[in-house]
Parts: structure tokens; C-alpha cells; sequence
């Protein structure tokens, strides 16, 4: 598929109830290679994961992510994104959300990406 996924429609939750809980959103543009990371998800189904890294490499192309054909750069971190961890945040040493989980490298342990959330935006 060479679909952008920057042109998917934004999807609207009107939840009934108690409002939904929610993360201040960062700025991926700030981030520097070091800065702590804290990817969250449900990790190969276990509920509610945390996992605590460092941002690894900042901009690297989806050619190198081995998602060919894509137009995003992603936030490298080394912090352990799993199976079902795609779609969570990942955040700074803040608390604030700086990516979006989305990938792993199968040929390799321990080298997650995410999409920046300026990105994302």
C-alpha cells in the first residue's frame, strides 16, 4: 500500500459517562537523542505495559524502518515496543505524549519507532 496515512480522516470519540483520561502532548521537535522514553500499550496482551528507554536516533526514514514507500520520519528508541504497543504513547521524561508507537524491527531486539506527534498532529 503506498496510501499516506496522514490522509486518513481524524476520528471523533463522543464518550457517554465520565470523560475520557487524557496526556499533555509534548513536542517531538524538542526531543534530543538521550532523553529518556516511556513507551505504554498492551504488549503482546498484557495489559497496561510500561517500559522505560532512551530516544536512540531522532528522524529516521521509513526506507530504514523497513516500511517502504512511506513519507514520515520516525523517533528510533530503544525503550521495548511489542506487539500491541502500536498505537500507545510514547512519552518524555514529562509525562507528555512525544510519539505514537507503530513499529519494531523483527530482525532485531530492542529497537522500537514511533511516529513524532508533530507529526502526528
Amino acid at each position: 500500500a503506498t496510501e499516506d496515512f496522514r490522509a486518513w480522516p481524524p476520528i471523533r470519540i463522543k464518550p457517554s459517562g465520565k470523560p475520557l483520561p487524557t496526556a499533555p502532548l509534548g513536542r517531538s521537535d524538542e526531543l534530543q537523542v538521550g532523553d529518556w522514553a516511556i513507551a505504554i500499550g498492551n504488549a503482546v496482551g498484557l495489559d497496561s505495559t510500561v517500559t522505560l528507554g532512551i530516544i536512540s536516533s531522532l528522524s529516521r526514514s521509513a526506507a530504514e524502518v523497513g516500511i517502504p514507500n512511506k513519507k514520515v520520519n520516525f523517533i528510533q528508541t530503544d525503550a521495548a515496543i511489542n506487539p500491541g504497543n502500536s498505537g500507545g504513547p510514547l512519552l518524555n521524561e514529562f509525562g507528555e505524549v512525544v510519539g505514537i508507537n507503530t513499529a519494531i524491527r523483527a530482525n532485531a531486539a530492542g529497537i522500537g519507532f514511533a511516529i513524532p506527534i508533530d507529526t502526528a498532529e
